[in-house]
């Protein structure tokens, strides 16, 4: 081999032209820094391997002494065609905007695994951390968007969920959900279900600003209050057609009370109220 020592000095290799370094291996121990300038404006360092499988750039910064590796550039550009897997305890992204693209179809998926053997799983967390550690009542704790095209390729907000800090006070806070969808009067978003959390589970309030089509069975515990109608109930029946029975209430004018009675187990038919009379008077009371 050829061993070119330096002492305690420096060594410097200056050339005009290209340095050429041919072999086997290259193996360069120093205990101090290892630095490579590439003073010129279009100058570039490039390490290229033709290894075809297993390790073929290995950069070791010493895990165990907390050491780090820095990549300071104007635009890092990492292109893989296998798998790329990077393994740590922790890692933060300090950015404006990340993107994940693909033009697979059904992709780019995201994928968030949990393998512990427990009855625990994997978590999604969008915080709300203020710079000045407070947020105020209503701030928007977190969004998740859906957007697509328009028919003009205009891209367009159809879907959101929005979480709000509805109170902040320490120890009594509650939360607000809001389910939006793009309406097509204008193409706009509009919240049509509002979740706000009351005292407890039980006096909170789920609002849903259009129509409700429940295909199941509804089980509803203690008092349901309709308001600013007249026709509140329609049966349609069997067949969905122009046939229907409506119950409706006229507008009251004193706080009543109907009652239905106790009866032997059977079937029972409600009394018909003769013509188009609003008062008890008309009531047929024979069965």
């Amino acid at each position: 081999g050829v061993a070119i020592g330096a002492g305690s000095g420096e060594l410097d290799l200056t050339t005009t032209g290209t340095l050429d370094i041919n072999s086997a291996a290259l193996d360069i121990d120093t205990s101090g820094a290892v630095t490579i300038d590439a003073t010129g404006a279009a100058s570039h360092v490039a390490i290229t391997t033709a290894h075809t499988s297993g390790v073929a750039f290995h950069l070791d910064a010493n895990a165990n002494a907390a050491s780090e590796v820095q990549i300071d550039a104007g635009i890092l550009d990492i292109d893989v065609t296998g798998v790329s897997t990077i393994d740590t305890t922790s890692l933060t992204v300090t950015a404006p905007v990340v993107t994940f693209t693909s033009a697979d179809a059904n992709d780019p998926i995201v994928s968030i695994i949990n393998t512990n053997n427990d009855a625990t799983g994997a978590s999604l967390r969008l915080i709300k951390n203020a710079a000045d550690g407070e947020i105020a009542a209503s701030d928007i704790a977190g969004l998740i968007s859906f957007r697509a095209d328009d028919a003009d390729n205009n891209e367009t907000e159809y879907v959101r969920f929005q979480a709000l800090a509805a109170a902040v006070t320490a120890g009594s806070e509650s939360g607000k959900l809001n389910i939006g969808v793009a309406t097509t009067t204008s193409g706009a978003l509009a919240d049509v279900v509002t979740i706000t959390g009351g005292t407890a589970a039980s006096d909170s309030t789920v609002a849903i600003a259009g129509n409700l089509t429940v295909a199941g069975t509804t089980t509803t515990q203690n008092t349901v209050l309709v308001e600013n109608t007249v026709s509140v109930l329609v049966f349609e029946g069997a067949d969905d057609d122009s046939h229907a029975t409506t119950l409706k209430v006229v507008e009251p004018t004193a706080t009543l009370s109907y009652s239905l009675p106790n009866l032997s187990a059977g079937d029972y038919f409600l009394p018909a109220i003769a013509g188009t009379a609003t008062d008890a008077s008309a009531a047929v009371t024979a069965a």
